[in-house]
């Protein structure tokens, strides 16, 4: 039975036949299609030029040495138990928290609190602010190192901060796009 290669050859066989492993009447039908398709002409010597660069590279290759079986399969048991390992750990940990929202407002008193160790939903008192088309958004520690800094859009009072808050005192500021400070509020996370 003679092959069909009413399509192109694939790369694998082109390769065969450029090696010349194929068999006498598949190489037959390999040249047959090779005198009236360039594409397929120009695929044979793509892989040629692949082969011959391969066969000069090959010695300069050294080949590892086999590895133990028993050093494989303890590689692979101590993959599958850190596996296991993360598993369990993702599993006791459980889906993150939504954040927790706290309201600042423009008020003298004592700083809003906040638990330590959770994402925050910063609900923002801009009243009286000029109107800006954002506000720059910032907490710092008491020292007044930033600890996150974010942007809030026009006609928006509410910022998701990202970035959990250890205990401690901080402030949030609130500043025009040029950089002018505009309000400040204290917080307080335990």
């Amino acid at each position: 039975m003679e092959p069909d290669f009413t399509s192109h050859p694939d790369d694998t066989r082109l390769e065969m036949y450029s090696m010349g492993k194929l068999g006498s009447d598949e190489a037959a039908a390999v040249e047959e299609h090779l005198l009236l398709c360039a594409d397929c002409q120009v695929r044979l010597e793509e892989a040629e030029t692949f082969i011959r660069t391969f066969r000069r590279v090959a010695p300069a290759i050294e080949t590892p040495r086999p590895r133990s079986a028993g050093w494989r399969l303890g590689a692979i048991a101590a993959a599958l138990v850190l596996a296991s390992g993360l598993a369990w750990w993702g599993a006791q940990r459980g889906p993150e928290p939504p954040p927790v929202a706290v309201t600042l407002t423009a008020l003298r008193g004592d700083p809003a609190g906040v638990a330590a160790g959770r994402h925050l939903r910063l609900v923002l008192d801009l009243t009286g602010l000029p109107a800006e088309h954002a506000y720059a958004v910032e907490i710092v520690s008491r020292e007044g190192r930033a600890i996150w800094s974010g942007t809030l859009a026009a006609g928006r009072t509410e910022i998701e901060t990202g970035k959990p808050l250890a205990a401690g005192r901080y402030f949030v500021r609130v500043a025009s796009p040029r950089g002018d400070p505009l309000r400040e509020f204290a917080l307080r996370a335990e």
